[in-house]
């Protein structure tokens, strides 16, 4: 699986005369995976040293018009291939890490979820009737009424699979 993003690098000149330029010239592609280049099944009966949230890539500096170009492409056909070779200028980075815990570019860590936590939750004295701690199959588990949290999940189960079929019904008939 490959993802694209691209990032506005602003050139400007001219500036005084009212003349702008304004023009995209980064390009970043990310394999997921550890086996990302392995087919559509990966490496999936393979033993990998890497974990599956596993990302990597490169940044490229690209040609004149390549952004607008596979734009275009990209209104039309979800699909484009980009060839280093052919449509960039230079690398300018490497990057890696684990989409649920860190992003390393060119070797240095710029995000860690060990170190850097955006807000510590605050538990709410008053909690809400509908928060997940008054789930009646997870207080009998509490409990240790292992019978009756069964049957309190598979009734809960149950009537979630309703909910599904009513909302597809309905998303049918919308359409």
């Amino acid at each position: 699986f490959f993802f694209s993003s691209r990032r506005r690098h602003t050139r400007c000149s001219g500036v005084s005369w009212a003349r702008r330029c304004v023009q995209e010239t980064d390009f970043c592609e990310l394999s997921f995976g550890p086996d990302s280049g392995k087919g559509l099944f990966g490496g999936m009966f393979n033993k990998s040293d890497l974990p599956n949230d596993y990302f990597s890539g490169v940044i490229y500096e690209v040609k004149p018009g390549y952004i607008d170009r596979i734009a275009d492409k990209f209104r039309h056909s979800k699909e484009f291939k980009f060839n280093p070779k052919e449509d960039s200028v230079t690398q300018l980075a490497t990057l890696n890490g684990l989409w649920t815990s860190y992003l390393e570019i060119e070797g240095r860590r710029y995000w860690d979820m060990q170190v850097q936590r955006p807000f510590e939750l605050i538990a709410a004295h008053k909690k809400l009737p509908s928060d997940s701690t008054f789930r009646e199959d997870l207080l009998h588990l509490k409990y240790e009424h292992d019978n009756q949290a069964q049957t309190s999940k598979e009734k809960l189960e149950n009537q979630q699979r309703s909910d599904k079929k009513i909302r597809e019904k309905f998303s049918k008939k919308k359409k």
